[in-house]
């Protein structure tokens, strides 16, 4: 049992690691694109495309999404009682 618990602990971190990784990368994009955004409606206003900086904003800002989670509340609390006991057997 406990090379079990160790597989899926190895198992989990590297999941975790990989997450993380991807976690960061989108970040660091989604902030680049943000700057690159900010900048094009800085310009568009000073250009006189748009009256204010507010109007470039609502303009070019696109449609904005929001995730909901789905995961059903007993298969989270079942995998994080696993995630827990890999841990302690760690």
């Amino acid at each position: 049992e406990a090379k079990e618990l160790a597989a899926m602990l190895h198992t989990s971190m590297t999941g975790a690691l990989r997450v993380a990784v991807q976690e960061k990368l989108a970040a660091t994009k989604e902030a680049r694109a943000r700057r690159v955004a900010g900048a094009a409606m800085l310009a568009a206003t000073g250009a006189g495309l748009y009256p204010d900086l507010g109007t470039a904003a609502q303009a070019m800002r696109g449609e904005l999404a929001r995730f909901t989670p789905q995961l059903a509340a007993g298969v989270r609390e079942e995998r994080l009682t696993r995630w827990r006991k890999a841990l302690a057997a760690a």
